[in-house]
């Protein structure tokens, strides 16, 4: 049985109390979702400007001041502290050219390979005892080579505390300043 109404019917009609809670439910429902999404919208919106503040306002104008710790009266802490973030390219030709550059800058040993076979499931057991010479029994085998993105940025990092340029936009890395706010202990 399907029973339509539309909010703000009127409500003179008889209604069995089952139904009138069922409505009263229904309607806190598709209120409590229309409340749901506005405040995810206005959560997104919230923490864009918190992003810009602490990665762009905040450091500027410290920079600004000269200052790269500030303690606020209440017991607010906000240092400046530098950040890299991202992972190399997902584009082939360019994750082969952050590749090559790790190869010719003495970062090869953090590049590793991974290969990828993709089996049926009635194959569970060959692919368990599958070993060598893929290609020649018929697989489809891809190959790939990559840094896991924290180790990347632990490098890169390492790197440019010695003084190193870094071509953060072939390593699919951005790189940039951030306040970080530390609340006082409470009590």
């Amino acid at each position: 049985m399907q029973i339509s109404f539309d909010i703000g019917e009127d409500e003179g009609r008889d209604e069995s109390p089952a139904l009138l809670r069922f409505r009263t439910m229904a309607e806190n429902a598709i209120s409590m979702e229309k409340l749901v999404e506005d405040l995810e919208e206005n959560l997104s919106d919230v923490k864009k400007q918190l992003n810009r503040l602490k990665t762009v306002d905040l450091p500027d104008m410290m920079a600004e001041c000269g200052m790269s710790e500030f303690k606020s009266e209440t017991g607010f802490k906000i240092t400046i502290d530098d950040f890299v973030s991202g992972s190399l390219p997902k584009e082939d030709e360019r994750r082969s050219a952050a590749i090559s550059w790790l190869e010719n800058n003495g970062a090869a040993a953090l590049i590793k390979s991974e290969l990828q076979m993709v089996f049926e499931k009635s194959q569970h057991n060959e692919a368990l005892s599958v070993k060598a010479d893929l290609e020649n029994k018929g697989y489809a085998v891809s190959a790939k080579m990559g840094v896991h993105p924290q180790t990347l940025i632990a490098h890169v990092k390492e790197r440019m505390r010695n003084g190193d340029e870094i071509p953060l936009d072939i390593l699919g890395l951005y790189a940039g300043r951030v306040a970080k706010i530390k609340s006082p202990k409470s009590k």
